[in-house]
């Protein structure tokens, strides 16, 4: 026997996993703005988190 946990609240699951980024000839003509965007999404995906399950937060410290 076994268990496993999946996120319930369909509010926190966001689809927001890929980013098309266009260049002309090296990627890393967008990297600045690719690695923005991320960060970004990551930024937002802790605070919603943090806003539900505000005791994980508060055992990082």
């Amino acid at each position: 026997m076994g268990s496993t946990r999946i996120i319930d609240y369909s509010n926190l699951v966001d689809l927001n996993f890929i980013q098309n980024f266009e260049f002309e000839l090296s990627p890393l003509e967008v990297l600045d703005s690719a690695v923005t965007w991320e960060e970004g999404i990551a930024r937002s995906r802790e605070e919603a988190y943090n806003m539900e399950y505000p005791w994980w937060k508060d055992s990082q410290k």
